[in-house]
């Protein structure tokens, strides 16, 4: 898990726990501001620390339940945009 999520207002989950592959975002005033996940590659792990830390704005959050759906396309906040 990255963030706190004892303040979120919305929560978004994509994959399955039960399958050993999942991740649920959650949300404060539109903001990322955690994540749970589980089964994640190192590189999803790192974007989704990155994406926790710029408290980053999802482009569509329909997208962000679709695992076929890269989290650079689901977020509009472009990961790596301060390096």
């Amino acid at each position: 898990m990255f963030g706190d999520i004892s303040h979120h207002d919305d929560r978004v989950a994509r994959g399955s726990f039960s399958d050993g592959n999942a991740i649920v975002f959650y949300f404060a005033n539109s903001r990322l501001v955690a994540s749970l996940h589980s089964g994640q590659d190192n590189e999803t792990e790192n974007q989704l620390m990155e994406l926790v830390g710029d408290r980053a704005t999802p482009s569509d959050m329909l997208a962000l339940a679709d695992a076929s759906v890269p989290l650079t396309e689901a977020f509009a906040t472009p990961i790596n945009a301060g390096s």
